[in-house]
């Protein structure tokens, strides 16, 4: 799951920086967000890069909240969101911080989907 459960005790600090380009996410036919302000955060050196939109650059008819929310270590507390397209709806294929944690809270309005359920490019 790109989305793990952090383990009991203190979190490392996450690294959030602007990502590079403009970023398009697709999915079920459709462009679901699309910005030149995306953010990206990952944990270590090793980690690959989680991106994240801005909420405001993100198709909110997409975009449905669902009741689980879940820990991203270093991150804060992140609800999921289902992503409805005209062909299909990808359960749990976003997530938005609702909490974020102390040194993150850059992410807070932003909204990162899950790369094995949705096509992220980077134009």
């Amino acid at each position: 799951m790109p989305h793990p459960e952090s383990a009991p005790g203190a979190a490392p600090l996450a690294t959030i920086r602007p990502a590079e380009g403009v970023r398009v996410v697709r999915a079920a036919d459709a462009v679901i967000a699309e910005s030149a302000h995306a953010l990206e955060s990952r944990l270590g050196a090793d980690d690959a890069p989680m991106v994240w939109l801005p909420r405001a650059e993100a198709g909110e008819p997409f975009l449905e909240r669902t009741e689980a929310t879940f820990e991203l270590p270093g991150l804060g507390r992140a609800r999921l969101l289902d992503v409805i397209g005209v062909s299909a709806a990808l359960r749990a294929a976003a997530w938005i911080l609702e909490s974020p944690a102390a040194g993150a809270e850059a992410l807070a309005g932003h909204i990162a989907f899950d790369p094995e359920q949705v096509t992220l490019e980077r134009l």
